[in-house]
């Protein structure tokens, strides 16, 4: 006897249970293919746009600069020395998208009247990408130009409102420079951005590159951020630029962007109770799917058994409908879940800002092949452990009982 086929017909002989059972698996199939559609896209948008904001994929730093207070800016920054070696050792590198050195500084800016502590930014607006810019939007005038003499910034929003001024208006920074001294400047806004934090955006200051290093009287750089084409090539790239830089430090953007391990850390806990609560309901339903078909068929069991059908054959044929009924509600699930995300994802909706943030979210899903797989696996585990639990006490049942009218 074909006991696959024997199985496949006995899952449909009380089609209005089967159905609901799988309509239950369904709906958990659906929800959960869901959730991971939404985490997958959000670890890819933080780990994507925390490279794309400035971090890059690989940087580039002198030793000591993440690690120790230096008692002068740029006191641990790269001398000019060092960022033309990594500059030659970057042109080597296979898959580069572009490269851009960066300055990190503070000080005061002024309108005259106000003051108020800035955190700067100098950087080559003409070598960031382009995804830089979806995290530095424009709001009004526009951004820095690396050709323009004379010094421009651009202003977060917030810290515009509080100092009153606007583009084309003229504010004074002040910084420390990098043998210990003060330098001030005056210098033209000519651009009101934000960050979509409204924090960073009470503090920040852009300007260029060269304006940085004149403001701070040196020739060094906080770092350069070398952007690949591809986040995949991003371990084997350090791995030969510190063969290639022995005496300089470089990191990943994985050891740079904390935030992107904490949302990880987030949500893994978040759908780790999630996952266990649905599967601890899953295999509830399934075992009383199980149990409620032996009861009603104990006498086809028994019969089974007197015709020397093993129990553990029996058991077996349990388990595959169980597994069958699983794989079926499951693949249901996930084929709704597919389409409502490709809907989704057509339809561009945004969800509001999160607290700390001015921007919207766009509420996006990432369809994945693994994913797909692992909770159409799931379900089927889930149903073989149903079958398994509900059938183990099945060979030690008294067959002349199970006969019995």
């Amino acid at each position: 006897m074909n006991w696959s086929t024997f199985a496949w017909r006995n899952l449909w002989r009380n089609r209005r249970r089967t159905v609901l059972t799988m309509a239950m698996i369904g709906v958990a199939a659906f929800a959960s293919s869901l959730a991971l559609g939404y985490v997958i896209a959000t670890f890819d948008a933080v780990r994507e746009g925390s490279i794309d904001s400035g971090v890059g994929h690989v940087q580039v730093l002198h030793h000591g600069y993440l690690d120790l207070i230096g008692e002068r800016p740029l006191q641990y920054g790269l001398t000019a020395d060092e960022q033309a070696a990594a500059t030659r050792a970057i042109a080597k590198l296979p898959g580069v998208a572009t490269t851009a050195r960066g300055i990190d500084f503070d000080g005061l800016v002024s309108n005259g009247d106000l003051s108020y502590g800035f955190v700067g930014e100098g950087i080559e607006p003409n070598r960031e990408p382009p995804g830089f810019f979806d995290y530095h939007t424009v709001r009004s005038g526009r951004y820095l130009s690396p050709t323009n003499a004379g010094t421009e910034v651009v202003v977060g929003a917030e810290l515009a409102r509080k100092l009153g001024v606007h583009v084309g208006s003229v504010v004074q920074l002040m910084a420390s420079t990098a043998h210990g001294g003060i330098n001030a400047t005056d210098a033209q806004i000519v651009g009101v951005m934000s960050t979509g934090n409204k924090d960073v955006d009470e503090r920040i200051v852009d300007v260029t590159f060269t304006a940085a290093q004149a403001l701070l009287r040196t020739d060094r750089a906080s770092r350069i951020a070398v952007f690949l084409k591809d986040t995949a090539g991003t371990t084997a790239a350090a791995a030969t630029l510190r063969a290639a830089l022995p005496t300089l430090d470089v990191r990943t953007w994985d050891q740079l962007v904390s935030l992107y391990h904490q949302v990880v850390a987030l949500y893994k806990n978040q759908f780790s109770v999630f996952g266990a609560i649905l599967c601890v309901t899953i295999l509830l339903s399934m075992s009383n799917w199980i149990l409620m078909s032996i009861v009603e068929r104990r006498r086809e069991i028994s019969t089974l058994r007197a015709l020397g059908v093993p129990a553990a054959t029996v058991r077996g044929v349990l388990v595959q409908e169980t597994a069958l009924l699983g794989l079926l509600g499951a693949a249901a699930g996930i084929a709704l879940a597919l389409l409502t995300m490709v809907a989704l994802n057509h339809a561009q909706i945004h969800l509001p800002a999160p607290p700390g943030r001015v921007k919207p979210i766009l509420l996006e899903f990432t369809v994945s092949p693994v994913a797909v797989a692992a909770v159409e696996a799931a379900f089927v585990v889930l149903g073989v452990a149903a079958a398994l639990l509900a059938t183990l006490g099945l060979a030690k049942r008294n067959i002349l009982e199970g006969l019995a009218p």
